[in-house]
């Protein structure tokens, strides 16, 4: 018995460490886009620029989709920028 709780405790153990290890790290330039661009979308000179916003928004769900996907960083970020 002493043994399966043993077993038992080491397997918690290891599964908590490891879903420690895997936590997302921050992506700068999509956290900054992710600020940036609904606060220009809000701008009221918005319309000025709305094929520029639009393109920029497209930008960024890529960026989220990828992050989500757990893509590659420098696509993330250029996605962002």
């Amino acid at each position: 018995m002493k043994h399966s709780y043993s077993l038992i405790l080491a397997a918690a153990v290891a599964a908590s460490v490891a879903a420690c290890s895997s936590t997302p790290t921050t992506i700068e330039e999509l956290e900054t886009a992710r600020a940036v661009v609904p606060q220009v979308e809000a701008s009221p000179r918005a319309g000025v620029a709305a094929s520029n916003i639009a393109e920029a928004r497209q930008a960024l769900d890529r960026a989220n989709r990828l992050a989500d996907k757990r893509g590659k960083v420098a696509d993330i970020q250029f996605e962002a920028t």
